[in-house]
C-alpha cells in the first residue's frame, strides 16, 4: 500500500499543484528559497496569455524597458518588438532588465512578419493612435475607430495592442492592416503622450474591464514554470559552476533572438502597396 501510495504522490501535480514532477525541479527547489517559489507560482496563477503588446520601431531603449515593466506589472507574457533598423538588438538590453527577463519577448526584422504570425494564430490587430490620427480614417480600410473609453476589449478572444515609435506613432501599413483604431482623445496643446503613459493608459482600460485575465494553457505554465525557477536558482552565490551554466541555459527564452538581415525590398513593396490603398 504504501509503494502504491508513493507512486500516485510522483504522479499528483506538485510544485503549486501548477506542474506534474519533473526531476530537475526536483534538483533546482533546494536551490531557491520556498517564498521565491511561491511568488513564481503566484505570477503564473495570474499571466495573461491572449493579450499581446507590439512595439515598432522603438527610439529609446529606457522607453522599452518602461513600457516591458508595465506589461509585466499587470500580468501580460507576450512581447513582439520590431526593428528593421538594427537587426534585432535595439531593445535587446530591455529583455535583461527585472521585469523584461520575466516575459517571453520575440523581435522581428521584418513590419509583416508579425501581423502574419499574429493574424494565424486568430489574433485582433489593434492600432494604438492619438486623437488627431484618427482623422483621415475615411481614407483607409479600417473599418472601426473607437475611442479608449468606448472600446470594449471583452468582444476579443485574442487581442494584440500595436504601439509606434515614441516620434512617428505607427507605421502606415500597421495602421492599414489594424482591425480597429483605438485612439486617446487629446484636448489640451499637445499632439500625444509619451510612449510609457500612453500605453498604460490602454494596459489600465483592459484592467478596468477584467480582460486581462488568466488563461494561460498548461503546457505554458509548465514551460515558463521551470525558466522561471532555473533562472532563479542560478542567481545563487556559490555555486557550481557546470550547474549554473545548465540552469541559465534551462532558463533561456528561445523567442529572444537577434533577427535575420531585415528583407528591405519586401518591406518597401508592402509599404508602397499600402500608399497607393491610402491614396486611393
Amino acid at each position: 500500500m504504501a509503494k502504491e501510495f508513493e507512486m500516485r504522490a510522483d504522479q499528483r501535480p506538485i510544485y503549486g499543484g501548477l506542474v506534474g514532477r519533473d526531476p530537475v525541479l526536483d534538483v533546482v527547489h533546494e536551490e531557491i528559497e520556498d517564498d521565491r517559489v511561491r511568488k513564481i507560482e503566484s505570477v503564473l496563477r495570474n499571466r495573461c496569455g491572449s493579450v499581446h503588446v507590439l512595439l515598432e520601431e522603438l527610439e529609446d531603449t529606457s522607453n522599452g524597458s518602461a513600457c516591458l515593466r508595465t506589461c509585466e506589472a499587470y500580468g501580460l507574457q507576450y512581447i513582439h518588438v520590431i526593428d528593421t533598423r538594427r537587426h534585432g538588438k535595439a531593445s535587446r538590453g530591455d529583455t535583461s532588465m527585472s521585469s523584461g527577463k520575466w516575459l517571453s519577448v520575440k523581435y522581428y526584422d521584418s513590419t509583416w512578419e508579425p501581423i502574419r504570425v499574429l493574424k494565424e494564430q486568430g489574433f485582433t490587430l489593434i492600432s494604438a493612435v492619438f486623437d488627431v490620427d484618427r482623422l483621415p480614417l475615411g481614407t483607409c480600410s479600417v473599418p472601426n475607430s473607437v475611442s479608449i473609453e468606448a472600446m470594449d476589449f471583452h468582444k476579443f478572444d485574442k487581442v494584440c495592442l500595436m504601439f509606434g515609435s515614441e516620434s512617428k506613432g505607427l507605421t502606415g501599413g500597421l495602421k492599414i492592416t489594424a482591425d480597429y483604431r483605438v485612439f486617446v482623445p487629446i484636448h489640451g496643446f499637445v499632439a500625444g503622450l509619451n510612449l510609457s503613459p500612453f500605453l498604460s493608459l490602454f494596459i489600465y482600460q483592459l484592467f478596468l474591464q477584467k480582460r486581462i485575465r488568466a488563461d494561460l494553457t498548461d503546457e505554458e505554465i509548465g514551460q515558463l514554470y521551470k525558466k522561471w525557477v532555473c533562472r532563479s536558482a542560478a542567481k545563487r552565490k556559490n555555486m557550481d559552476k557546470e550547474l549554473k551554466r545548465k540552469l541559465m541555459e534551462l532558463s533561456r527564452d528561445e523567442s529572444i533572438k537577434p533577427g535575420r538581415r531585415p528583407n528591405r525590398k519586401a518591406d518597401q513593396a508592402q509599404l508602397e502597396h499600402v500608399d497607393k490603398r491610402e491614396a486611393d
